[in-house]
């Protein structure tokens, strides 16, 4: 409860918030934020009424503004609102200009990551074949002088390390911990990149996830616990179709330590160095896995942890098996399913909505949603504790939770993340 209460002080739905003036990190006058559409489908019948989210990701940069503009075709889309989400509060939308919309948003705090920049609303006039040619994100209009940093302070108590400011969320051990460390797979074998020290481990998708090693003193070694997790990912159901999208990439210089630190109130590595490495490589993510620490009570009883919704994981070589877990934090921001002893209050999230969609809040209306989505689902319920107790889980087996038995298992809901995932790639 301790250690889960200090991590989240420094998130709020998986972002990353630098603290510039207190590290002297000066922003830099060249922006490449992207902007891009969230939607679910592409084909709709007239009169529906969609909700899109745009989002924005900001390439390792950091923001408090942002101007877009959108075009859509009005024969096609009535255009009825723009709504803030909880980063980007300060919205203004320009329609000035038929078929086209100018969004400006703000926000008090330093921002750095991929989150939604606002919620769109239109109704279709008609029929819609393909939504991407009757709606498109032009190139951004983006601010040309640097922003003026503003210091959050989320906990003056807590003493930041300026090498990480992440929003983490930590793996509790599964109840049935296996009593060794799980058995290596075979030593794989390794195919070009043509990128120096990254070959390819497996796959050949174009969303690709750069493995590193951390306190690893033989490369066989790592690479047969790098494979172990990619064995991992691929036992689930997330099906072959959405599987084959992946190219799992190792870094095959051990000589960096990422610095990483867990005890019973913190954890963090140097990400800037892990992003490095990613980035060298080539990869759209990075999975670290560590050595550092021999055996799950070194490692404070953590298995991993991630940075929600962020593209980053780390695992602790002792619990491989939870890279199903993390990765489903990492790359499509599933929440915890487990017990973790809070109210939804307690820890900033709102009571009666859940914004994840694998937790209903205690209205219980995702649970509708879930018995209307997936009627023939045997598994699908309505479970107190979704993390935080006063929200409902959608089964009782789940990747998201901490039974290692259910750890190859994504519930209805959590497919329904990774497929719109996928269908990015």
């Amino acid at each position: 409860m301790k250690r889960f209460w200090v991590f989240f002080i420094f998130s709020l739905l998986g972002f990353v918030f630098i603290f510039q003036a207190q590290f002297g990190y000066a922003a830099t006058p060249e922006y490449h934020y992207n902007y891009f559409l969230n939607t679910h489908g592409s084909q709709f019948s007239s009169n529906e009424t969609l909700e899109i989210r745009l989002n924005v990701n900001t390439r390792g940069e950091t923001m408090q503004q942002g101007q877009v503009t959108l075009n859509y075709d009005p024969g096609k889309l009535e255009f009825q609102e723009a709504v803030a989400w909880n980063i980007f509060k300060e919205l203004n939308t320009d329609t000035s200009r038929p078929g086209q919309i100018i969004i400006t948003s703000h926000t008090n705090l330093v921002f750095s990551g991929e989150a939604p920049f606002a919620i769109l609303r239109f109704k279709t006039i008609s029929e819609i074949n393909n939504l991407a040619q009757v709606l498109t994100v032009n190139k951004a209009i983006l601010p040309t002088t640097p922003l003026t940093p503003t210091i959050t302070q989320i906990n003056p108590s807590v003493t930041l390390n300026p090498s990480i400011t992440q929003s983490l969320t930590p793996s509790l051990t599964p109840n049935s911990t296996p009593s060794t460390t799980p058995p290596l797979s075979p030593i794989p074998t390794l195919t070009g990149s043509g990128i120096p020290d990254c070959p390819n481990l497996s796959g050949n998708g174009n969303f690709v996830i750069v493995i590193l090693g951390d306190h690893f003193n033989d490369l066989n070694d790592f690479l047969s616990y790098a494979q172990k997790g990619v064995d991992s990912m691929n036992a689930t159901n997330l099906g072959s179709q959405n599987l084959q999208k992946f190219t799992w990439r190792v870094y095959t210089d051990l000589s960096q330590d990422y610095g990483i630190v867990i005890d019973a109130v913190v954890a963090k590595h140097e990400h800037a160095i892990a992003l490095q490495k990613q980035q060298h490589c080539d990869g759209n993510a990075y999975l670290l896995i560590s050595k550092k620490f021999p055996t799950i009570s070194d490692s404070y009883g953590t298995g991993g942890y991630a940075l929600l919704g962020q593209r980053v994981a780390v695992i602790f070589h002792h619990s491989i098996f939870v890279t199903t877990h993390e990765l489903g934090h990492a790359l499509v921001a599933l929440w915890e399913e487990y017990y973790m002893g809070v109210t939804a209050n307690e820890i900033g999230l709102p009571t009666s909505q859940s914004p994840f969609v694998n937790c209903a809040g205690s209205s219980k209306q995702h649970c509708t949603d879930w018995q209307q989505a997936y009627p023939n689902d045997p598994e699908i319920d309505c479970i107190p504790v979704c993390g935080v107790t006063d929200w409902f889980r959608p089964t009782q087996c789940s990747a998201m939770n901490n039974n290692i038995d259910c750890m190859d298992y994504y519930n209805a809901p959590s497919l329904a993340a990774w497929d719109e995932f996928f269908a990015q790639y």
